[in-house]
């Protein structure tokens, strides 16, 4: 778990590459269950904003319309 969650951060962070979208879909459909992720915050502290925005708009501040193309 913790592994998939550092490439769901690295794919927010190279936003300009349209690669993995289907994996950042996945990983938001994850994340809708596991919200929390406080073991990973504690392993990846630098990644701790990124998620709390993820976590509070739903979204990955990378790909503004993430959550148009959702269709779970």
């Amino acid at each position: 778990m913790v592994v998939y969650f550092e490439a769901f951060a690295t794919l927010c962070a190279y936003s300009g590459q349209n690669i993995g979208r289907a994996l950042l879909h996945q990983a938001e459909r994850y994340t809708r269950k596991f919200d929390r992720m406080v073991i990973w915050l504690d392993y990846w502290p630098e990644n701790a904003a990124q998620v709390r925005y993820y976590q509070r708009n739903g979204r990955c501040p990378a790909w503004p319309a993430l959550r148009e193309t959702d269709h779970s």
